[in-house]
């Protein structure tokens, strides 16, 4: 797949299925799209390049969701969704739901990967976002009905709720922080699992070298109120 001048090794990528009774023998599902169930956009739409992270829910009367990210030119990462009312077997884009913020803030880079969930009565997003040199953040959106989207800033480093550890002090998260994911406590609380990211020591011009850098488990917590302050905890 070539973007502009770049030739990018295995794109476009799409969407499968596999299905299992225990989670763990898993059994692949053929989709209707030679073999997919969801595949990348057709050229010149906004996700041709890709379809990432993707996370699938339900709603009460039966439709689906389907809310993931890509590359979108220009705009560079973006969040977006699209909605099957026949069971996932067909799905209409609703396009991007959620861009790049302003210059100088953490999220000026985009918006990748994401999680959806509900909470006291909203449904809440936390993604990962970049800044102008790639540096990654985490942040908070919030919505009432799950397609429109509102950032909420954050208090720490340009508007982010989690932001990478201090540069040049080797730190475990000193590159950035991603993939966050939210599971719920039990008792009010909040705990959000990320990936922390180190430096890389040897950086090519143009891009991060997955396998120069180390990933890490992190854990913070939030007591369920402000969805915008999170305390870490602890290094998994």
């Amino acid at each position: 797949f070539m973007m502009g001048p770049r030739a990018l090794v295995g794109f476009p990528t799409h969407v499968g299925r596999a299905v299992s009774k225990d989670g763990l023998t898993w059994q692949r599902v053929p989709g209707p799209q030679n073999g997919a169930w969801f595949r990348a956009g057709a050229a010149g739409s906004f996700d041709q390049i890709y379809i990432g992270w993707p996370q699938m829910l339900r709603e009460s009367d039966g439709a689906m969701r389907r809310y993931y990210h890509t590359l979108a030119g220009p705009e560079r990462f973006v969040a977006a969704l699209a909605v099957s009312e026949d069971g996932g077997r067909n799905w209409e884009r609703k396009g991007p739901i959620l861009k790049r913020g302003p210059a100088g803030d953490f999220d000026e880079g985009g918006v990748a990967c994401r999680q959806v969930f509900a909470h006291n009565g909203k449904r809440y997003m936390v993604f990962e976002a970049f800044q102008a040199s790639n540096r990654s953040s985490i942040g908070l959106a919030e919505s009432s009905d799950g397609v429109a989207w509102t950032k909420v800033r954050g208090p720490q480093e340009k508007g982010a709720i989690l932001a990478a550890g201090p540069m040049q002090q080797n730190r475990w998260d000193g590159a950035g922080l991603g993939t966050p994911w939210v599971v719920p406590a039990g008792d009010g609380r909040l705990f959000m699992y990320f990936v922390g990211v180190t430096e890389n020591p040897n950086p090519q011009p143009g891009m991060m070298d997955e396998n120069a850098i180390t990933h890490r488990f992190g854990l913070a917590v939030c007591d369920g109120e402000d969805l915008t302050r999170w305390t870490r905890i602890r290094e998994v």
